[in-house]
């Protein structure tokens, strides 16, 4: 087979090189660091606040079951199965439950698991014994009440009186996750070069502060820095989508992430990822919490200071008091317009830029290694195309 670059060492461009060296395709990546990967709340599931524009609500349905898949075939992934709880409801999501169900098995709900856990199991601890599950919905949903929400968060100071559950969500760490895509493509055969800057790119391949790389195809998967490295190849290439108007160069750049990370006063406090009035948090490992905030296109240094107090004293006013903050992080992310962007710009230059790319990462690394080994179009991604040219 011929070979292939890819450019990136976040998840996006680890997977894409685990799943080429899986099929037996000559691929070096290479990269400096993980990028905005470690920017990222990194939600694994097929709501993540039911944003999937575009080309991404083709891929959403895949989400799950392709993480689950990787968990088996990569060491080191370390997925928190946990479920989420999201409140407060939608009047759209109140319109699509079904009747309520009867009482059952706490360990009988489909697709839960037992937080902090990677293993499929029960939701809540077994002396929960029976739990309503509520009303179920779509994309494995289902609308609790307050007895199912006090048996899956107890440590909430109040209930409210519906939430949207999804048992089957988890979180994971994504540099880990990169890091282990990494590992897992290099044992497969794949060259893989940290540290490196791609500083030219070309028919022949990518040059890089680390040498020469031939390819014949070069996979662009450096998120926000994927548009330069278009232009450095001779691409027109501004960011859109087929048919978008909208370019991701002039919105990836007003996109920025913030993360706030708190210790806890006990381990457990939060068990799951909980969504709900101006927070939205996960433990990551015992008694450290993970909250993402929000920022505007501009921000300052007193904003960042401003938004995890005010993120802060939403999770206190629904946890409690007890929780310290330790530190925040903020990242730019690639946002495209109409949603992902994946496909060849040309014969040799293939781009995977989207949002969000913790989220997708297995399933679009899966896509695109399918079309650049066998050269048959993913009908998955149909939606995801980049302009030609």
């Amino acid at each position: 087979m011929k070979p292939v670059v890819v450019v990136g060492t976040g998840i996006v461009g680890a997977s894409i090189a685990y799943h080429l060296a899986r099929r037996g395709v000559p691929v070096t990546v290479i990269g400096r660091d993980a990028g905005v990967t470690a920017s990222s709340f990194a939600w694994i599931g097929g709501d993540e606040g039911g944003d999937w524009p575009g080309g991404a609500a083709d891929l959403a349905g895949l989400v799950l079951a392709d993480w689950r898949r990787v968990q088996r075939e990569v060491s080191g992934i370390g997925v928190r199965w946990t479920g989420s709880l999201r409140w407060p409801i939608t009047a759209e999501e109140a319109t699509q439950a079904e009747p309520p169900g009867p009482a059952v098995p706490v360990s009988a709900v489909p697709g839960s698991a037992v937080p902090g856990s990677a293993v499929p199991g029960s939701a809540v601890p077994e002396e929960a014994g029976l739990m309503f599950l509520g009303q179920p919905m779509g994309a494995g949903g289902r609308l609790v009440g307050p007895e199912a929400i006090a048996s899956l968060e107890p440590h909430l100071r109040t209930f409210p009186e519906q939430a949207v559950y999804r048992p089957g969500d988890g979180g994971v760490d994504p540099v880990r996750a990169a890091r282990a895509f990494l590992l897992a493509a290099r044992d497969a055969g794949a060259r893989v070069v940290p540290g490196a800057t791609a500083v030219e790119v070309s028919t022949a391949g990518v040059g890089s502060t680390a040498g020469f790389h031939p390819a014949s195809t070069v996979v662009l998967a450096a998120g926000t820095g994927s548009v330069a490295l278009a232009r450095r190849a001779g691409s027109a290439w501004t960011g859109q989508q087929a048919g978008s108007g909208e370019a991701v160069a002039r919105m990836a750049g007003t996109s920025p992430a913030m993360l706030v990370r708190v210790r806890a006063r006990r381990a457990g406090l939060v068990r799951g990822i909980v969504v709900g009035p101006g927070f939205e948090v996960r433990e990551v490992r015992e008694r450290e919490l993970l909250m993402a905030a929000s920022l505007g296109d501009t921000w300052s240094w007193s904003d960042l200071r401003d938004t995890a107090g005010q993120a802060l004293g939403h999770l206190r006013t629904a946890f409690g008091d007890g929780l310290r903050p330790v530190g925040w992080r903020v990242g730019v992310r690639p946002m495209p317009v109409g949603g992902p962007v994946i496909g060849r710009l040309s014969p040799y230059l293939y781009v995977a830029v989207m949002h969000s790319g913790v989220c997708l990462a297995p399933s679009v690394g899966r896509l695109v290694a399918s079309e650049i080994s066998s050269g048959a179009a993913a009908p998955e991604l149909a939606r995801c195309r980049p302009p030609a040219g």
